[in-house]
Formats: C-alpha cells, sequence, structure tokens
C-alpha cells in the first residue's frame, strides 16, 4: 500500500501532516522527502494525524522519533493524533533524556 502525506499549514510555524496509508521501509524515502522542507528552526508545532494511517513499521516509528527529535531539539512541539496505537502514541510522547 502505498502512503499519502497532506501538510496542512494551522497557523504560521504550526502544521499538521496527515498520514494516509501505510507508513513503512517502502514508503520512508518519500514521506522523508516531504516532510524535510517544514523540518526547521521556524516550525513550532508539528503533529502527526494517524487516523487513516493503516499500517506502520520500524521504519515509521524511526520518522516518528527522528520528527520529535529536531522539532522539540528546536523547542517546538511534536504531537502524535488520532493514533489507534495508544501504547505507540504514550511511548513516543515520553520525554528526551
Amino acid at each position: 500500500m502505498d502512503l499519502d502525506v497532506q501538510i496542512l499549514t494551522k497557523g504560521e510555524g504550526a502544521y499538521v501532516v496527515i498520514l494516509n496509508g501505510s507508513l513503512d521501509n517502502r514508503t520512508y524515502d518519500s514521506c522523508k522527502r516531504n516532510l524535510e522542507p517544514i523540518l526547521n528552526s521556524r516550525t513550532r508545532a508539528l503533529h502527526f494525524d494517524m487516523n487513516l494511517l493503516s499500517y506502520m513499521d520500524s521504519m515509521g516509528l524511526r520518522i516518528a522519533l527522528n520528527v520529535k527529535k529536531v522539532i522539540e531539539g528546536e523547542g517546538g512541539q511534536f504531537k502524535m493524533l488520532n493514533s489507534n496505537h495508544k501504547s505507540l502514541s504514550s511511548w513516543i510522547s515520553l520525554p528526551a533524556r
């Protein structure tokens, strides 16, 4: 299955990324390319809307963790919204050490 990445601007430096399909080793590079333009110091909030995400493997987890690291490293906020994987959302929301 493919992955559609839609980026919505919700204000200056605030984005919602809607992930639709499968986020896996096959779609990793495409997702990463779509996210690169908004992974910078001007981004204050980035939220992944995962309501339409049907599958995520370890490469998807890798993207989520890398995005969290970049955004929070610049003082911004990262959240996963509408995730059916509550334990995954809780784990990713753990504070960085």
